[in-house]
């Protein structure tokens, strides 16, 4: 008898699709530029990689909202290229290559926030973070205190405090809640060369 409800797991991933498309253009192919195809040789390869997102739960507090791993990310996709082209320089054989990975440069999501389901914060769970950082210290800053900012001091009183300190606050708390890891790895280029001995 089938289960009337899915708990899937944490590395289940319904869809996945990985394509390798490899070409080499033949050495009698292309211009030619001080007695050697320019074009000649080169060899290139482009991977193609679409998913489906994985599972997640949502929480609030220290308790789980809804079943266990009930949302799922967003898919994800990513096209990476390697071109290269041999060389040979007295005896010696070799290749410059360029490497290019997520070549469309794609934020990818790669995990959310287990409260919101999305990767940020909205701007109400910001304030509200705000405000409980600047209720559990609201002292003002002096001018004599290291964490004294003169552009944060608007009135000009030697103090930062009362709605100065809020801003601080808040500028610090969206600064505290940036996704940074919450996003796969952006575009990547590499130029090199390469040396047989």
């Amino acid at each position: 008898f089938p289960a009337k409800v899915e708990f899937p797991l944490d590395f289940d991933r319904r869809h996945s699709l990985t394509a390798i498309v490899t070409g080499t253009v033949p050495s009698s192919v292309g211009p030619t530029v001080l007695g050697s195809r320019l074009l000649g040789g080169i060899e290139g390869t482009a991977i193609v990689r679409v998913a489906s997102g994985l599972p997640f739960s949502l929480y609030e507090g220290d308790s789980l909202v809804g079943l266990p791993n009930d949302g799922r990310l967003p898919a994800s996709n990513s096209i990476d290229l390697l071109v290269r082209r041999p060389i040979r320089l007295k005896g010696m054989e070799g290749s410059v290559y360029l490497d290019m990975r997520n070549v469309l440069n794609r934020r990818n999501i790669v995990a959310v926030r287990r409260d919101t389901g999305k990767p940020q914060l909205n701007e109400a769970g910001i304030q509200q973070l705000a405000q409980q950082s600047f209720n559990a210290n609201p002292s003002p800053i002096p001018y004599e205190s290291p964490r004294y900012r003169p552009w944060a001091d608007l009135d000009g009183n030697g103090y930062v405090e009362g709605q100065e300190l809020r801003d601080l606050y808040l500028a610090a708390t969206r600064d505290f809640v940036q996704p940074m890891f919450f996003y796969g790895a952006p575009r990547l280029v590499r130029l090199g060369v390469e040396i047989g001995f």
